[in-house]
């Protein structure tokens, strides 16, 4: 029986975290599914998703609670898949490109919420427009929608935030 875990790690960032991570989850033949792993302000900010054999659960435990002794703090969370949750909604993908300004993530995040639409991934940046060199505002989000929910009116409601918004959905089924 295997066991599944939410992996999240934080610190200061340096060379070799995660070679550390990895190489504990190999010595104890762990599965390393998905992760999203960024240096944000001078901080490694780390999540994986991993799954082990439940017999070399406790000592792979064991070990990545040493990596704290490193400056990291780490949480992990065992956790189950829901295979009815994937069936009954589809994945979609918004991008949002407009001028940045304060609040714009909790406009956008709100009027996803009216339609019950979970975020699952969330990727900002803020650059210089090419021709302006105003700062420019720009989301990538991984949703999950009920088959129900009608993209155009979220669209439409997404683009009320702001007149010079501009959003495009793709959705995969």
């Amino acid at each position: 029986m295997k066991t599944t875990f939410v992996l999240t790690v934080i610190g200061p960032d340096r060379p070799g975290i995660v070679n550390e991570l990895s190489g504990i989850l190999k010595q104890h033949n762990a599965n390393w599914l998905a992760s999203r792993m960024a240096n944000l302000a001078g901080e490694f900010a780390g999540i994986l998703h991993a799954s082990v054999d439940e017999k070399h659960y406790p000592e792979l435990l064991r070990q990545l609670n040493q990596l704290t002794d490193s400056n990291l703090q780490l949480l992990i969370k065992p956790v189950t898949v829901d295979e009815a949750y994937k069936v009954e909604y589809r994945k979609a993908e918004l991008e949002v490109v407009g001028t940045d300004r304060e609040g714009i993530v909790k406009d956008i995040t709100h009027a996803l919420g009216r339609f019950d639409i979970n975020v699952e991934e969330l990727t900002t940046e803020c650059s210089e427009a090419p021709m302006s060199s105003e700062p420019l505002f720009k989301a990538v989000v991984q949703l999950t929608i009920e088959r129900n929910v009608d993209l155009e009116l979220v669209q439409e409601e997404i683009e009320k935030i702001a007149n010079d918004l501009i959003t495009e959905f793709r959705v995969s089924v």
